[in-house]
């Protein structure tokens, strides 16, 4: 991670940390802007975003599995590629939710249930 993300980076773990059952609603807009990553760019994604998502996303696991200490989890490298991109997607609706008049239903932020469906209308 480039050492100019550092304080971006704690602030984010630090808000995760504070926010454990955070939706897709709650998210701040600097930090919003901050995870976003541009697919456009040609660049796949940085340890940044990574980062940043593998945290979150490990500490409500966690979180649903119970505070064991010593207690593992698993993911594979390509479910966790694929849950990155699904969290990418829900940071999209967020700026759709905030930036238009179609509302989308609130969203675990970092869990993705089997099945999990966007339920969208108009203001």
């Amino acid at each position: 991670m480039k050492k100019r993300h550092q304080p971006l980076f704690e602030k984010s773990i630090s808000w995760i940390r504070q926010n454990p059952s955070a939706t897709i609603h709650d998210v701040p807009d600097e930090l919003l802007q901050t995870w976003s990553y541009d697919h456009d760019d040609d660049l796949e994604p940085s340890s940044f975003y990574l980062s940043i998502f593998t945290f979150g996303y490990c500490q409500k696991q966690l979180g649903k599995a119970g505070s064991i200490p010593g207690r593992k989890l698993s993911v594979s490298s390509n479910e966790l590629v694929d849950l990155f991109t699904m969290w990418q997607l829900k940071l999209g609706l967020i700026n759709l939710h905030r930036k238009t008049d179609v509302r989308i239903e609130t969203l675990s932020l970092f869990d993705f249930p089997e099945n999990e469906s966007i339920t969208y209308s108009l203001a």
